[in-house]
């Protein structure tokens, strides 16, 4: 790490808001009573006024409107930060005022708490007063300051050297107010007379008053540069100084959203620097990772070693960055000057130990005498491409690393990375977006990688082997294959955790979609690390993945992709301010693979949902007795913008919701065992029984119709009688109204509740919209074909005149009935509708058009079907002829 000290306080300063007790305010107090020696603690502060520069104002009034906004029971009166930017004396000016309203609030006021670096910084207090009803109370005279060595970064590795001053005041109630001020003086020496930092507006706690001051020398370099803020600063001149002042009352809380990206920053400060461009950082930076021109006996072995181990420049690359990354463990000592000068190279060999700083600076010493051309190269971890709106700083960058090039091509090495084993071509290079590289000819920060740059790949494929049963036990296998800096994180992984602890957490993962799974086998691991490529495999059992649902009658197994979901995740809020960070570049397949105990209907299906921010495209292919789904998921961008934010959310909900998958089955035993009324399909009953009625009402009516014969009177000789060609139609009418009983049978099977379920439910594996239209098509047009052909049969034998009629109709009224009925079924997604089909449509209707030509035409229909319901029509007398007598 780099910056920490000075540039680490100046970024605390504009993030921390005002809990200056922190989250450690137990942790203090203990630490401050255990301090053995109080009179030793004076020493390294002192009391004094305050800087005759800075600006005196008075405290905000409290604005009820704000008070939903306070936390943890304290509100900020007053938040006053004022600084002298010169670097010969450079002074920082802080002032608080801040009122206890609950008890939880005395125990954070009453607390106070002062960080400093004493390697260059001097610590002057100035008040500590207690206002209680308007009347100020002293306690900085009889305070107890306690001063403890603190290291906050310790679990990082870090020694920073910074102390903290820890006064605990007595006598303060709810309603106080504490009002105390303080300057730290000095300035790191490593920035010689380059001055830079920045002071917050606004914070994460609503203050009174915000005032900021910053006052350089007249006729200085700084520049000042305001963000986010549309204050005017008021400026004055005073003692060889400009000051420059921002004030602003009733600052509401800064509230903060979840998924913000690193790079986004919408706090309102003031920043300034002697820098004017990145160019004058880079040569401020130059000389601190100059390699030395004549280094150590022991590191001039060690790059004689790797010369003569590795004769091209690649091999020479990868065996320097391997030494320091695995023989230099990580520590870092940063006091002082050490927060941003790193250790020369013969001290980090001879110690073996060194940070950010001394391991770049020492692969750069190896590089240099190994004749390849590298450089250092700072970054910001967290802002990343936010660095380039930051004003030019070395407070800019909390890390750096080495680029490195090889012929035309450059390589960016992190060596705090764990040994990479990789060969250049599928070396995992550091990307944190832009970068200044150290180099006097630098000018501006330079992209890490091209925008078209490869994601790291993740492939993830679950073969569930149900081959016994979907109801039995069924074998999960789960293959995790990483490569680039996926795999780079998952080798950390494994190496830093117990084996037995890290299957538990991928138990556990999984167990969210299966609560009864269990391991079978000790995971494994295939590590190719020359190519990046890690491969985990784990074994797993689900006990109960088929579940019966009484609602339905059916069992139903459900198919999750938990690794799918991880990526998909949901925003915390869709209505925001703020962007929602994305993690990019990221592309991960799953593919599902499922043996099945039969053959199964499983659609072929592709369904792709499509977002400016990323990709999600899943494909189904059956199989015989197996099917496989294809999940893949492309980031597109980092971060999407907050005015998108309800777009992006709804498709990443549409894409959640096609990552599951669904099998139905039925089970007779257990629809038998529901009793009669559990296999009776009551939708189907009442609407058979309602179109049986309509159709039984409707041929009543048709049975009392008389109308005359069809065609001219059969003449005397003319054959009559049920018989001949008559008599075939009159077999085919006999015989008809049982073929459409017997089709209703074989029908009844997709019926069942059961079948009609599967077919008509919604996310079942055969569902399609039609299956519904079309089955109650098939019942009511069978029921009433077989109602009016039993007609019709009754016609033909009471010899009606109507039967001609309505055998006519019938004829007719079938063939449209099977052209609709094909065409329905032809739309749904298990039809075979082949030629054969076609040709037996067409022989149906010229069948029918023959028998209606033989109707419409034949002697002997017309002298059989002459009943009729009422008297024949008796004929009209013929008229005497003119003239007759």
């Amino acid at each position: 790490m780099i910056g920490v000290g000075s540039m680490h306080q100046a970024r605390a300063m504009a993030r921390r808001g005002f809990h200056m007790a922190g989250r450690a305010l137990w942790a203090l107090a203990v630490a401050w009573l255990a301090q053995p020696n109080p009179a030793a603690a004076a020493a390294e502060y002192r009391v004094g006024p305050a800087p005759d520069w800075a600006t005196r104002v008075e405290r905000g009034t409290p604005n009820d409107s704000l008070r939903a906004q306070v936390s943890g029971g304290v509100y900020y009166l007053l938040s006053d930060s004022q600084e002298k930017a010169d670097p010969r004396d450079r002074v920082r000016f802080h002032r608080i005022a801040s009122q206890a309203v609950t008890s939880e609030g005395v125990q954070s006021i009453a607390n106070i708490s002062i960080a400093f670096d004493p390697s260059y910084q001097t610590l002057e207090l100035h008040w500590i007063d207690v206002i209680r009803e308007g009347a100020a109370i002293p306690k900085l005279g009889h305070a107890n300051v306690r001063m403890l060595q603190r290291e906050t970064e310790l679990e990082r590795r870090i020694y920073d050297g910074s102390k903290t001053a820890s006064i605990l005041l007595e006598d303060v109630r709810v309603g106080d107010v504490v009002d105390y001020a303080y300057s730290v003086r000095g300035w790191n020496p490593v920035f010689g007379d380059h001055s830079f930092g920045r002071l917050g507006l606004r914070f994460d706690v609503p203050v009174a008053r915000v005032h900021v001051g910053i006052a350089v020398p007249e006729g200085s370099a700084v520049e000042l540069q305001p963000r986010e803020t549309s204050l005017e600063a008021r400026i004055r001149s005073r003692q060889g100084l400009r000051v420059h002042v921002w004030q602003h009352d009733d600052v509401p809380a800064l509230i903060t959203e979840a998924d913000e990206p690193g790079w986004y920053d919408p706090r309102p400060a003031v920043q300034w620097s002697a820098f004017h461009d990145w160019n004058a950082v880079a040569r401020w930076a130059w000389p601190l990772y100059r390699t030395p021109g004549s280094p150590s006996t022991t590191l001039q072995r060690e790059a004689d070693r790797i010369a003569q181990a590795e004769s091209s420049e690649e091999g020479r690359l990868l065996a320097a960055l391997r030494f320091v990354q695995r023989d230099i463990r990580y520590l870092g000592v940063m006091i002082g000057a050490g927060s941003h000068a790193p250790n020369a190279p013969d001290t980090v060999l001879e110690r073996r130990f060194g940070d950010c700083k001394d391991k770049t600076l020492l692969l750069l010493t190896l590089l240099d005498r190994l004749g390849i051309d590298a450089r250092a190269a700072f970054v910001n971890t967290e802002l990343r491409r936010g660095a380039a709106g930051r004003q030019p700083s070395p407070g800019v960058f909390d890390h750096v690393l080495v680029r490195a090039r090889v012929g035309d091509a450059q390589y960016w090495l992190d060596p705090t990375r764990q040994p990479q084993m990789a060969d250049l071509a599928h070396l995992t290079q550091a990307d944190f977006g832009l970068a200044l590289v150290v180099d006097p000819q630098t000018q501006a920060l330079t992209p890490m990688a091209p925008d078209d740059r490869p994601a790291p790949a993740r492939e993830v494929r679950l073969s569930y082997d149900a081959k016994a049963g979907l109801d039995q036990p069924v074998a999960l296998t789960v293959t995790t294959t990483a490569s680039g800096e996926r795999a780079d994180t998952l080798r950390q992984a494994i190496a830093s955790s117990n084996g037995e602890a890290l299957q538990k957490s991928y138990l556990n993962f999984y167990s969210g979609a299966y609560p009864d799974i269990s391991v079978t086998a000790p995971m494994q691991v295939q590590d190719d690390e020359r190519t990046n490529r890690i491969t985990v495999t784990e074994h797993y059992s689900i006990a109960d993945l088929a579940e019966w649902s009484e609602e339905d009658r059916r069992f139903k197994a459900t198919l999750s992709v938990p690794d799918t979901l991880e990526v998909l995740r949901v925003p915390a809020a869709a209505a925001r301010t703020a962007p929602i960070a994305v993690a990019h570049p990221s592309d991960l397949t799953v593919v599902t693979e499922v043996n099945l105990p039969e053959e199964w209907t499983i659609k072929a299906d592709r369904i792709v949902v499509e977002d400016p921010a990323f990709v999600f495209e899943r494909t189904i292919s059956p199989g015989p007795k197996r099917f496989s789904i294809t999940d893949r998921y492309r980031s597109l961008k980092d971060a999407v913008p907050a005015d998108d934010a309800v777009r992006y959310a709804g498709n990443i909900a549409k894409a959640r919701d096609n990552t599951f998958y669904q099998l139905y089955w039925s089970d007779p035993a257990r629809v038998a065992a529901g009793g009669p009324a559990d296999r009776i399909n009551w939708l189907i009953l009442m609407v058979g029984a309602m179109a049986l009625g309509l159709w039984i009402w409707l041929a009543v009516r048709a049975w009392h119709g008389d109308p005359a014969p069809i065609g001219l009177p059969a003449s005397p000789s003319a054959p009559s009688g049920l018989r001949g060609w008559l008599g075939l139609a009159t077999l085919g009418v006999t015989v008809t109204p049982f073929v459409m009983m017997f089709g209703l049978y074989n029908l009844s099977s997709a019926l069942t509740p059961a079948t009609w379920s599967v077919l008509t439910t919604y996310g079942a594996d055969n569902y399609h919209p039609l299956w519904a239209p079309a089955l109650l098509f098939e019942v009511i047009g069978i029921l009433g074909l077989m109602v009016f052909w039993g007609l019709v049969c009754v016609l033909f034998y009471q010899r009606r005149t109507s039967a001609p009629y309505w055998y006519i109709r019938m004829l007719i009224a079938s063939v449209l009935y099977t052209v609709f009925d094909s065409g329905l079924m032809a739309l749904l997604p298990t039809a075979t509708f082949e030629t054969k089909d076609i040709a037996g449509l067409v022989r149906q209707a010229l069948t029918a058009a023959i028998w209606i030509a033989y109707f419409m035409k034949s002697e002997r229909v017309r002298a059989t079907f002459v009943k009729r319901l009422g008297p024949a029509p008796v004929p009209l007398a013929a008229e005497p002829a003119v003239g007759s007598a």
